[in-house]
């Protein structure tokens, strides 16, 4: 059972929310978004992009974006308008993924509020051998799951998909 949020962490995560369902109601200012508040995300994501088919990779639609499927057992990684996943993570991580999309209103802040904060979450809990809190404890790591997964499926929690 997670802990409620308070304060900060509440704070973020109702801005995220709200914010992230208005724009995927609101493509043009979506895309509007995409292209100048989100600039760094959107333009690092092109280039992971340039690489990975310079590769021979491909990518798969989902939903409004592209994912690339790379490697086994890490997880996943948001970079704007594309996202990696491995190859054996499952649908949550892609709807998680899909989640940290949607908190666009973050913008440049992004990578400091989210990206870096996430990337050192999951490899402490990865290497770390001491019991960690659940990985959706932060307010950045629920809000994706939890946005990402209304935008998918419709219902409000992961746990509540059949």
């Amino acid at each position: 059972m997670l802990k409620p949020l308070k304060g900060y962490g509440l704070f973020m995560y109702n801005l995220c929310e709200k914010t992230g369902l208005y724009l995927s109601k609101h493509r043009i200012l979506f895309w509007l978004l995409m292209f100048t508040w989100a600039l760094p995300m959107t333009i690092v994501g092109l280039l992971v992009t340039l690489v990975l088919l310079i590769c021979g990779k491909r990518p798969e639609k989902y939903h409004n974006v592209y994912r690339f499927t790379v490697g086994n057992s890490w997880g996943g990684l948001e970079l704007g308008l594309m996202f990696l996943q491995s190859k054996n993570s499952g649908e949550r991580v892609a709807m998680h993924e899909y989640g940290h999309l949607h908190q666009l209103i973050l913008g440049p802040l992004f990578p400091i509020l989210v990206a870096i904060p996430s990337a050192i979450r999951y490899w402490h809990q990865t290497l770390s051998k001491k019991i960690t809190p659940p990985y959706d404890e932060i307010w950045f790591e629920r809000s994706a799951t939890d946005l990402g997964t209304l935008l998918i499926t419709g219902k409000r929690k992961y746990t509540e998909i059949d």
